[in-house]
């Protein structure tokens, strides 16, 4: 709801279904359009928009290729992470990787380090979290349709970096 819009042949229908009038709102000039009226969040600003001028420029094709990429990355992510000796602890077709390592358990490392040890480089941003109320892993999340394979060989590089000396940020 927070990023939806409806559209109406009727701006007329929409104006008396949504029409608000109080004291505290100030006066509209006759014969003009105030869109803060005429949305279902009425006094809220129209955040609509960005969804769809990102729909006009992309279209839904391009939506689902951007996604589709985002996808294949995070399962390129997953085989680079294997390869490199991590564990992959999550389940999932979205562009969520989640992951440890025997080092991290047998406490040899933590996550916290690995995390502060990689962001403290600038490189790449990864995080940390509990997973499924069980063990803490770090996680990497692609949210870039830019996202390529060298990104991703930068963040593995990057966490193996951090798993063998994570008290070295610099």
């Amino acid at each position: 709801m927070g990023a939806g819009m409806f559209f109406c042949r009727h701006p007329d229908a929409v104006g008396r279904a949504f029409d608000v009038s109080t004291s505290y709102l100030p006066s509209i000039a006759s014969g003009t359009i105030d869109p803060y009226l005429t949305t279902v969040q009425w006094s809220r600003r129209a955040i609509g928009v960005k969804l769809f001028m990102s729909l006009a420029e992309r279209g839904r094709d391009g939506f689902a290729a951007q996604i589709d990429h985002q996808a294949r990355m995070a399962d390129a992510l997953r085989t680079k992470l294997r390869t490199a000796g991590w564990i992959i602890v999550n389940q999932t077709p979205l562009p969520l990787v989640c992951a440890t390592h025997e080092d991290i358990r047998a406490g040899r490392c933590t996550t916290a380090g690995i995390v502060q040890s990689v962001q403290a480089r600038g490189h790449v941003w990864i995080s940390d979290v509990v997973l499924g109320r069980r063990e803490r892993v770090v996680r990497a999340c692609i949210t870039s349709f830019r996202t390529v394979e060298d990104d991703l060989d930068v963040l593995v590089d990057e966490l193996e970096r951090a798993r063998r000396d994570p008290e070295s940020p610099a």
